[in-house]
């Protein structure tokens, strides 16, 4: 087993710190362990969360728990049978896969451009469960990726209001995410 560890620090209103575990299991499936620690926007944040990914960098688990403040907040979905299952039987979403952004987190831009591997000049658009974590909410967000260099990626929401170049590493983890995280 192979263990990769890695540390953000957010920027501007994203006081925190995030220290994320990465196992590296068996035929390239791999476990993610984080805790982010800090303020956001004068709120108290702690989210600790789980994310399961197979050799293809999809999503097959996620979980999500943490405090607010003194609100508590808990996630758990499962993909199988082509959708996004809860673990109560709540909300349910469309068929098809869909990968996962959680809002105080660089990683899973990571998700995004390793599972995509764009060519330089190429652009995709995607479909992401979008947990909201300061909003306390889970939705169906699109968004857009397009490759601008080896290391250097544009990230943006299609509905226009959102845009940022992200830088990455060789293994296209966060580097630089303007105005929200810098690694460690």
């Amino acid at each position: 087993m192979e263990i990769k560890r890695i540390s953000w620090n957010g920027m501007e209103t994203f006081n925190t710190h995030e220290n994320l575990i990465m196992e590296i299991l068996a035929e390239r499936n791999a476990v993610v362990h984080s805790t982010v620690n800090g303020t956001i926007n004068q709120m108290k944040v702690i989210v600790n969360y789980e994310v399961h990914i197979n050799e293809k960098w999809q999503v097959n688990a996620v979980s999500i728990n943490g405090h607010l403040d003194d609100e508590f907040i808990s996630w758990h979905y499962l993909f199988a049978s082509n959708r996004w299952l809860t673990d109560d039987g709540g909300k349910e979403f469309p068929l098809g896969y869909y990968d996962i952004d959680i809002s105080v987190s660089p990683f899973t831009n990571t998700l995004a451009i390793n599972r995509l591997m764009l060519k330089v000049g190429e652009k995709k658009t995607i479909n992401v469960l979008y947990f909201d974590v300061l909003e306390q909410r889970v939705y169906i967000a699109s968004q857009c990726y397009t490759r601008l260099d080896q290391q250097l990626y544009r990230f943006e929401n299609t509905e226009g209001d959102f845009m940022a170049e992200i830088t990455i590493d060789e293994d296209g983890f966060v580097i630089n995410y303007p105005k929200l995280f810098k690694r460690l």
